[in-house]
C-alpha cells in the first residue's frame, strides 16, 4: 500500500487530499498545525520521522497576499524556508515531497497563459516566497513535485481567509448587496477536489518536477462572479470594476495557467465552470 502524509489536512486543499487519497486506497497520515511547525527544522524532522510515509504533501502556507507584503519575513519563513525544511527532512528519511505553489510566481505580463516552461518572475512578496519554496523543494530532491494551483475554492473554505470567493459572492447576493468585482485580472480557478485528484494521479504515475494543476480555462474575477450567480440562479446588482494598478501591492494582471503538460499524461482536467457546478452541489447551493 502506498502512503502519504499531508501537512495541513484541514484546509481547503488538504481536506480534499485526505478524502481523494483515502478513497484511492492509500494510507493517509494527516499532520495538523498543532503537530508540526514547518518553520522549525527540528519540528519537521521529528514529525516526519514518526510517519515515514512514501510521500509528504506540504499544503502549509502563509497566503494572505496583503499580509505577506507587510510581513515578508514570515512569508519566507513559512512558504520558502518551511518548504526547504520539509523537502530536506523528507529526503533524509527516504521520502518524496510535494510542494503546493501558486500562479503568483508569474509577473502577469504575458498575453497567453503561463506554462511550466515560462520563467518565474513574481511581483509581490507572496509570489517571491512561493518561488523560493519551489526552488528549494526541487533542489533538495529532483524527484520531488511542485504543483501550481490558483484561485482555490473547496468545501472546507480557507481557514486564513474565512471562506472563499464563491461563498463570498453567494452570501452577498443572498443579502441583496450590490457587487463590484474586478474584470481586468485573468486567472484559472481551481476546485480543490479536481486538484487533489490530479496530484493523486501524478503520484501514481511517479512524476517529478513542476506541474500546473488548475482546472482548464480561465476567466476574470468578474466572469467568475457572473458564473456563480448564473449557476445558483441568484440575482443581485453586479458591476465590473478596475484594479488600482498604482497600489503598492502588485498583483499579476494575467496569471492564467496552461495545463497542456498535465493533460499530456491523460490526466482529466475539467473546466473551471464544471468544477464550480460540482462544488455548488457539494455545498448544497444547487
Amino acid at each position: 500500500m502506498s502512503s502519504v502524509s499531508i501537512i495541513g489536512p484541514n484546509g481547503q486543499l488538504g481536506s480534499d487530499l485526505v478524502k481523494v487519497f483515502s478513497v484511492a486506497g492509500w494510507k493517509v497520515v494527516p499532520i495538523t498545525h498543532g503537530e508540526i511547525s514547518v518553520e522549525n527544522p527540528e519540528s519537521v524532522s521529528g514529525a516526519l520521522k514518526i510517519v515515514r510515509t512514501d510521500w509528504v504533501i506540504n499544503t502549509a502556507a502563509f497566503h494572505k497576499v496583503d499580509e505577506c507584503e507587510k510581513d515578508s519575513q514570515k512569508a519566507w519563513e513559512i512558504n520558502a524556508f518551511g518548504a526547504k525544511n520539509v523537502a530536506v527532512a523528507a529526503r533524509d528519511l527516504g521520502m518524496r515531497a510535494v510542494f503546493i505553489s501558486s500562479d503568483y510566481v508569474y509577473s502577469g505580463n504575458k498575453e497567453d497563459s503561463y506554462s511550466e516552461c515560462d520563467l518565474v518572475s513574481p511581483v509581490n512578496a507572496y509570489g517571491h516566497s512561493k518561488a523560493g519554496g519551489e526552488a528549494v523543494t526541487l533542489a533538495a530532491n529532483e524527484k520531488n513535485l511542485v504543483i501550481r494551483i490558483a484561485s482555490v475554492f473547496g468545501a472546507a473554505g480557507s481557514s486564513g481567509k474565512g471562506g472563499n470567493f464563491v461563498e463570498t459572492i453567494i452570501n452577498k447576493a443572498k443579502a441583496g448587496e450590490p457587487l463590484s468585482v474586478v474584470d481586468d485580472i485573468l486567472m484559472s480557478p481551481t476546485y480543490t477536489v479536481d486538484a487533489a485528484q490530479k496530484i493523486l494521479e501524478l503520484l501514481n504515475l511517479n512524476q517529478s518536477g513542476t506541474f500546473n494543476a488548475t482546472n482548464s480555462g480561465s476567466t476574470t474575477w468578474f466572469g467568475f462572479a457572473q458564473e456563480i450567480l448564473k449557476q445558483t440562479k441568484l440575482t443581485t446588482e453586479l458591476n465590473s470594476s478596475k484594479t488600482n494598478w498604482e497600489s503598492a501591492l502588485k498583483r499579476p494582471k494575467n496569471s492564467s495557467l496552461d495545463i497542456k503538460k498535465i493533460e499530456g499524461l491523460s490526466i482529466s482536467s475539467p473546466s473551471w465552470s464544471e468544477g464550480l457546478s460540482r462544488y455548488l452541489v457539494e455545498k448544497g447551493h444547487i
